[in-house]
């Protein structure tokens, strides 16, 4: 039977280098859903963060009834009835262009939760500043669709907003974080230092539970603007807090050759257990385990805070023109981000060249510390 399998303690490693990253830069940290939304996990993070983001009204949810704390919501478009919901609840309500906070603005205003001051209003910006490799996750393209530009915030009326948001970067180090920041200040820093806005949202993206993730960098960055501008900064990283936690557990149904192509045949598949391997250039590790190996052999997954062993620091050779005599056994594919089964748009996978298989090795035992 094919499952997905965590490593708590090291789930909690990377939750407490977050923990660490907020209380020494100030900054709020939340879990980024749409990325890892495994919520028998949640009372796990709860300790470490400080809440979810949510890319709609059913993560919304999600964060609310099962993690508790802040949620922050945003996408790209609203209808009424979800707004209406929304407001009930979430503490952060980010919207995509000025022609949607047009639209739901005085109903967000007179919600008695508004009045109190219960809820933050945001408009998502676009710097027009690229740092990312692949186009289709690139959110400053032109012509795309995320965010307002500078150019369109001209004579615009922004009463009742008190958050900006932005969100480029993808699976990024720290320092394009810092020239997305100098874009932002460069175009939206009067905003920021208007008294009217008391929070930025600097969206998700950061590797920063990556071993050589320059963390400094981060929290120097988020002291300076903190200090800066007298605002709130709340980052949300996703698969920085699931990264190296666990493994797709697969089972290998049949072998055969056909046409001098040599095929195995899964109960998993990419399109719903691993969607990223088609619409992105991932590729996950995958490793046999045969039959008839003890059951209490580890699965290949690292729960040590910041050392992976060395098979999984260095690139794979390339990999046969045709699969190995593989007998019929189970597999364990190692999730860079591990996500819950039925959601479609979860999990990604490392960068690697095509699919291949490779020998599982039992790993030696790691604690958290």
């Amino acid at each position: 039977m094919s499952q997905y399998l965590i490593s708590l303690p090291a789930l909690e490693s990377n939750a407490s280098i977050l923990r660490e990253v907020a209380e020494r830069s100030g900054a709020k940290i939340v879990l980024a859903l749409k990325a890892f939304s495994l919520w028998p996990t949640f009372a796990k993070l709860q300790p470490y963060l400080s809440g979810c983001c949510a890319s709609g009204l059913w993560e919304a949810k999600l964060s609310q009834q099962y993690f508790g704390k802040e949620t922050l919501t945003y996408s790209p478009a609203y209808t009424r009835s979800d707004i209406e919901e929304l407001l009930e609840f979430t503490t952060h309500l980010d919207f995509n262009s000025l022609s949607q906070w047009k639209s739901f603005r005085e109903v967000c205003l007179a919600h008695p939760r508004a009045q109190a001051g219960e809820i933050h209003f945001g408009l998502r910006i676009n710097p027009l500043h690229s740092t990312g490799d692949t186009p289709l996750y690139d959110p400053c393209s032109p012509g795309c669709r995320l965010g307002v530009t500078r150019d369109q915030l001209e004579g615009a009326d922004l009463s009742g907003l008190s958050t900006l948001h932005f969100h480029t970067l993808c699976e990024q180090p720290a320092s394009d974080l810092v020239s997305t920041m100098e874009a932002v200040e460069r175009d939206f820093g009067h905003l920021l230092a208007s008294p009217q806005f008391t929070d930025l949202n600097m969206g998700g993206g950061h590797w920063i539970t990556k071993p050589d993730y320059d963390r400094e960098a981060l929290i120097a960055l988020v002291q300076r603007i903190q200090e800066k501008y007298s605002i709130q900064v709340w980052i949300e990283p996703g698969e920085a807090v699931a990264i190296h936690t666990g493994v797709l557990r697969a089972q290998v149904l049949d072998v055969f050759d056909s046409q001098g192509t040599r095929h195995a045949v899964l109960d998993i598949s990419a399109t719903c257990h691993m969607p990223d391997v088609l619409e992105m250039p991932y590729r996950p590790d995958v490793f046999l385990v045969a039959d008839g190996e003890p059951a209490a052999t580890p699965p290949a997954v690292c729960t040590g805070r910041r050392e992976l062993p060395t098979r999984h620091r260095t690139r794979p050779t390339p990999p046969p023109t045709r699969w190995p005599q593989l007998p019929r056994g189970r597999l364990h594919w190692r999730l860079r981000l591990l996500a819950s089964a039925g959601d479609w748009r979860h999990s990604r996978f490392r960068r690697h060249g095509p699919l291949h298989l490779r020998q599982v090795h039992p790993l030696q035992r790691r604690s958290a510390s």
